[in-house]
């Protein structure tokens, strides 16, 4: 193991640098799976204090309910109130597409691409460019290690 509890991150590249790719590799797979450890009991934390926050949001909008408020002062000078959010998703997407053409209604979409979509519609359109489409593209990298 390259990395020793209390290391500098100086310390730890300085030991990087004269250290084999099979250690490095190892290094690396012990981090993904201390990474995953943490992350297991950090969700199963989190899915705790949310099932906890929601008896209490539950007692806010009876009382809420019962006052027929939105929102409340209390004596410690917080403020509890309640905002409603609308979320929409198609329930039928050839009438929505259909009627977004009609209205000239694209600002209804995110403007965000599905890349494997893009991927799949360049290979199989290869006379369409990323400028013909005003499309730029970026490739981020990743070094992982995977078992044999």
């Amino acid at each position: 193991m390259l990395f020793k509890t209390g290391m500098t991150e100086e310390q730890f590249a300085k030991e990087v640098g004269a250290a084999s790719m099979d250690e490095i590799a190892q290094q690396m797979l012990e981090f993904r799976e201390e990474m995953a450890r943490i992350n297991a009991e950090a969700k199963q934390q989190v899915a705790e204090i949310n099932e906890l926050n929601a008896i209490l949001a539950g007692a806010v909008n009876e009382k809420f309910l019962v006052e027929d408020v939105t929102s409340l002062n209390t004596g410690s000078g917080l403020r509890l109130q309640k905002r409603s959010v609308s979320h929409y998703r198609g329930s039928d997407w050839d009438i929505f597409y259909k009627a977004v053409v009609e209205n000239n209604a694209a600002h209804l979409f995110q403007k965000r691409l599905a890349p494997k979509a893009v991927e799949d519609f360049l290979a199989e359109n290869p006379d369409q460019t990323l400028d013909s489409l005003g499309l730029d593209v970026w490739i981020d990298d990743k070094i992982s290690v995977v078992k044999k």
